[in-house]
């Protein structure tokens, strides 16, 4: 129940936060000193794959991503930025519904996650790092006895790295934490958690 609660405190927090940097975005001008190249617009791909390795659970749940992202610069300076992330998706998942199982069943997931980034720039235009939250609904069309497929929220706590490989291309490297349940909407709602690794590219428009 704690735990239910306190998902749903960070998916406020980060709704009004949302608001909050979308009302300041208007106040901006247009000659914000932006890290990639002056751009507000970027567009990408990542593909990742997540599972329990690293986590001390006793089920089994593998995810295979393949996500779109577009970037949107809020606000910029020289040394750090801050970013809305969208990410529309389709997951490959393989995964045990019993503990004792030997046998996988094939799944999949799809969804949109939207995120806050923020971003320190350490080579201007070459290296930066970054923090991201993000959130958003998701189907999943089977997952572990612990958790009911179907609707679910995926929520996702990554750092990550970009660097510039040729003019406005760049590379996109994070890892963290993702969560997925269903906020108690339907029963069982045990949760699912993944390490998470995602590598891919985007390019600032």
């Amino acid at each position: 129940m704690k735990n239910t609660k306190k998902r749903k405190k960070i998916r406020i927090i980060l709704a009004v936060f949302f608001i909050v940097c979308v009302f300041c975005s208007n106040t901006i001008s247009a000659q914000e000193n932006l890290i990639f190249d002056n751009s507000r617009h970027k567009i990408g791909f990542v593909s990742g794959y997540g599972n329990q390795s690293m986590l001390n659970v006793l089920y089994d749940y593998r995810v295979c991503f393949f996500q779109f992202q577009y970037y949107y610069s809020l606000l910029g300076k020289q040394t750090w930025d801050l970013e809305i992330l969208a990410q529309p998706q389709y997951n490959i998942t393989k995964y045990k519904y019993k503990d004792y199982f030997t046998d996988d069943l094939d799944g999949y997931e799809v969804g949109l996650n939207i995120g806050i980034l923020i971003r320190g720039n350490l080579v201007k235009k070459y290296l930066s790092f970054y923090g991201l939250l993000s959130s958003g609904p998701h189907y999943v069309s089977g997952v572990p006895r612990r958790q009911a497929n179907g609707f679910i929220f995926s929520d996702n706590i990554s750092i990550g790295m970009n660097v510039r490989l040729i003019k406005s291309l760049y590379l996109d490297v994070r890892s963290g934490i993702r969560h997925i349940s269903n906020a108690k909407l339907k029963s069982p709602n045990g949760g699912v958690n993944n390490f998470i690794i995602n590598i891919g590219v985007f390019t600032t428009l």
